[in-house]
């Protein structure tokens, strides 16, 4: 398994083969905050970012996250959604090179909006839970 994070160029290309990756998390996970669509705009406008692991050529994971500044002068990686298989080989082969590489671009947290299910997944690896996130519909 390999990890490539995608630059603008090779987005059109690979785009159309992490899509159902993405759309997995968008249909399970997503309460309305955003869509494949959204996220494909959002990486073109090289707002976010895009991580795909490979096998044999193949996408196995997806990832799409964004830098947040907060006014302190902290900055974090805000992962906005994760999806494919095999996660725990993901996480133990990419997990500690990703965080290494978040802390070489300035950042102190790596944060994410997850269900309840996912929560206990990411605690596995280290994630602790600082908020709890409300919503009322308008």
């Amino acid at each position: 398994m390999v990890l490539r994070f995608l630059d603008l160029l090779d987005l059109p290309g690979d785009w159309g083969r992490i899509e159902p990756l993405f759309q997995k998390v968008v249909d399970r996970a997503c309460h309305g905050e955003f869509s494949v669509a959204d996220l494909a705009r959002m990486a073109h406008e090289g707002k976010i970012c895009v991580g795909v692991a490979e096998e044999e050529g193949l996408p196995v994971m997806a990832m799409a996250f964004e830098f947040v500044d907060y006014p302190s002068g902290k900055r974090a990686v805000n992962v906005l959604a994760m999806g494919g298989s095999r996660l725990d080989e993901f996480m133990g082969r990419f997990w500690q090179p990703f965080k290494e590489w978040a802390r070489q671009q300035g950042c102190v947290w790596i944060e994410c909006h997850v269900s309840p299910g996912m929560e206990r997944i990411h605690h596995r690896y280290g994630f602790e839970t600082v908020y709890r996130e409300l919503r009322m519909l308008l």
